[in-house]
């Protein structure tokens, strides 16, 4: 996906995590899905994740332990949450979970680039638009929002 930049605006790199400024985390739902990461584009950017784009996403219950069964979604909202739709879909086992230790510790798609999970489609988002990441539980377990490791690559465009 190749994009022209206007004049004004920057492109960088952007790397989506836990610890990113915006993002919010919540506790999941057993048995049901929950959204546990929420990222609002700030003023003055937007964000571009194209084809390719690599994402690992891991997470532990509020009992310590690792979480094998679900299912991790990327979804993209507008400014008021009204319109929410699913541009990507990973069993949680193919994005970052099965490694022991305290979080993200040793987890080869965290520290190995090549071994994350690629996106299929790109997708864009403006400003004061939502990314989404759910997981839907399938083993009975509450997800710990202390407990959420991810990195979503892409590009952003700052106007300046």
């Amino acid at each position: 996906m190749t994009v022209r930049v206007p004049k004004g605006v920057v492109k960088l790199p952007f790397t989506l995590t836990e610890y990113s400024t915006g993002v919010s985390l919540a506790d999941g739902v057993a048995n049901s899905e929950a959204e546990v990461v929420t990222f609002q584009i700030p003023r003055n950017m937007s964000v571009a994740f194209p084809s390719g784009s690599r994402f690992a996403f891991y997470a532990r219950d509020t009992a310590n332990a690792e979480l094998f069964l679900g299912t991790v979604r990327v979804k993209l909202a507008d400014a008021n949450k009204t319109t929410k739709f699913t541009v990507a879909e990973f069993p949680i086992g193919a994005v970052g979970c099965g490694a022991s230790g305290g979080k993200a510790a040793g987890l080869p798609q965290f520290a190995d680039r090549e071994k994350r999970a690629l996106i299929a489609a790109g997708f864009s988002r403006n400003s004061d638009e939502f990314l989404i990441i759910t997981y839907e539980d399938k083993e009975g377990k509450v997800l710990d929002d202390d407990e959420i490791a991810l990195i979503l690559e892409g590009v952003q465009f700052i106007q300046i």
